[in-house]
């Protein structure tokens, strides 16, 4: 199923499965048919990134929440929304329907949950009494009842008719992420940012048993053939377990996983390295063992940059947590927080004087940082699509950024104006990347080409297409005249950058390529994949591939 132009977040099945919604980062949700993967409608709206979406019962509507700070109810015969769901004063993170459809809940970064009429929008009651943001709001068979789980630790059961607290239950550490009942409502299972699923019932209050489901935080938990089967997800995979036993009846690693970022130290005697185990890991290149691992990341670690003297490393995930590091002894100089709901973290790059770092996220705005204040100071406005790669040029002046909405970007690095928009792609663009002198500029996506730019002037050079499908990653030789391209083949090609001619092919990845890099005297090339390794390519024999 392929359409969105931003990251998915969720997705919910009709009842009868025939149709499934999904929605995330690119603002939408889509309507597909089950059977033949086309779309069948694309529900625009929501000025934000859409966190959550349901069913009603009988299949007609359509709820979603989003981090415009509104949820939204849809025909799903018309794909109108004829009513919005406006009172929250921070993110919407989950909304649920009665079953008869007459009534949402919704809970949100503002730690309220909330009741609709869903006819015409009216508010009917906020209840309180979290300390924290609520992740995930469900009404109990019936409605007579609701459940949430939020940030301060707790599920908490509401009287769907009076607003009132019912039940506190207390035993996730760090914060309660998901809550659901079971088809005739006698229990409660819940999931957290410890990984540990729980039950329990709803009518006491006692928990009944106790799942440690996954190594890290839980998404999603779901209950099945009344309480059967206990569903989790979380950030290693998915995984079905016995509740009575707590036993794993099946289990599944997460669909990608494995490394996802590279950053060379500018001696080339290390190498950093960000991956789906939510660490940084600094690896010595003659040894090949872990020098240090940079440890804290509640999620994916896909962002890894490091200053030009070595001393810094920057590093964020998708939780949006933006960290800056003293590589020398491995502790968090200070954590940068992003304006609004935290998005997740796809690139980061620092100026050549190391006082300024460049992000990338989902949201669509790259940001630029003070580092040594740890303050934002500019945001850069005009992609309509999820950031995927940034670079800043040699010289400082300006910065490259990339975008699932098909376009390179050139800023100006000291007031935020575009200097060139290069739009030739014909679809995402996922890596950017300039030459050391700063004279080319090189780009690629999933048009399956690599495109290279007169960096000053904005006009393009050369095309450079191969057999691998999408171009993943990104580098250009510190000699100018090559330039490495990761794919989603598992494989590395080396082009030559003054005549677009294909000199080599490294294999050996068993994953897409998520990232490459040459040292720096270009003797050894680094790609990491989504196999999870990272790999060192010795190209000291070789001149014309560095």
């Amino acid at each position: 199923f392929t359409g969105h132009t931003a990251l998915v977040e969720v997705v919910a099945f009709a009842p009868g499965g025939a149709t499934l919604a999904s929605a995330g980062d690119d603002r939408t949700v889509r309507l597909w048919d089950v059977t033949t993967g086309r779309v069948q409608r694309v529900l625009t709206g929501h000025t934000s990134r859409v966190n959550d979406v349901v069913f009603a019962a009988n299949g007609r509507l359509l709820a979603s929440a989003s981090a415009d700070r509104s949820a939204r109810v849809w025909d799903v015969g018309t794909g109108t929304s004829p009513v919005t769901l406006a009172g929250h004063s921070g993110a919407v993170f989950s909304v649920d329907l009665a079953p008869d459809g007459a009534t949402a809940v919704t809970a949100g970064d503002d730690a309220t949950v909330r009741l609709w009429t869903v006819a015409d929008g009216t508010s009917l009651r906020a209840l309180t009494g979290h300390t924290g943001a609520v992740r995930d709001v469900a009404f109990a068979p019936g409605a007579r009842s609701v459940a949430s789980a939020g940030d301060d630790g707790t599920v908490r059961i509401w009287d769907a008719a009076t607003g009132s607290p019912l039940r506190v239950l207390s035993g996730h550490p760090g914060g309660a992420m998901a809550v659901t009942y079971s088809a005739d409502g006698a229990t409660l299972a819940s999931i957290g940012k410890d990984g540990v699923a729980r039950l329990w019932d709803p009518a006491t209050g006692a928990a009944r048993s106790t799942v440690p489901a996954h190594q890290g935080t839980g998404y999603a938990v779901a209950l099945t053939g009344g309480t059967a089967r206990l569903l989790t997800a979380g950030v290693d995979g998915v995984a079905v377990w016995d509740p009575a036993t707590g036993r794993s009846v099946a289990r599944r690693p997460p669909l990608t996983g494995g490394a996802l970022a590279l950053a060379w130290f500018p001696d080339g005697a290390t190498l950093a390295t960000g991956g789906t185990d939510r660490s940084v890991r600094l690896w010595d290149v003659r040894t090949g063992a872990a020098r240090r691992v940079l440890g804290g990341h509640e999620e994916w670690a896909g962002a890894v940059a490091v200053t030009a003297d070595g001393a810094t490393v920057a590093t964020g995930d998708a939780g949006g947590a933006l960290r800056l590091w003293d590589a020398g002894t491995g502790r968090v100089r200070s954590q940068l927080s992003q304006p609004g709901s935290p998005t997740t973290l796809q690139a980061v790059a620092f100026s050549p004087d190391g006082r300024r770092l460049l992000s990338g996220a989902t949201d669509y705005v790259p940001l630029i940082w003070d580092v040594p204040a740890g303050r934002l100071v500019r945001q850069l406005r005009g992609h309509s699509g999820s950031v995927q790669a940034v670079a800043w040029s040699p010289g400082g002046a300006t910065l490259a950024t990339a975008s699932w909405d098909g376009t390179v970007r050139v800023w100006v690095a000291d007031d935020g104006t575009i200097r060139h928009l290069l739009a030739d792609h014909t679809d995402v663009v996922l890596a950017v990347a300039y030459s050391r002198d700063g004279a080319d500029l090189a780009s690629a996506g999933r048009d399956g080409t690599v495109r290279l730019w007169d960096a000053g002037t904005g006009r393009p050079r050369h095309t450079l297409a191969g057999p691998g499908g999408w171009v993943t990653a990104l580098a250009h030789a510190p000699s100018g005249r090559v330039v490495a391209a990761g794919g989603q083949d598992g494989a590395v090609r080396i082009w030559d950058t003054a005549g677009g001619g294909l000199r080599h092919t490294l294999t050996g990845h068993a994953g897409a390529v998520t990232a490459v890099g040459y040292a720096p005297d270009g003797r050894i090339l680094a790609s990491t994949a989504l196999d999870g390794t990272a790999r060192l390519w010795d190209l000291r024999d070789v001149p014309d591939l560095r």
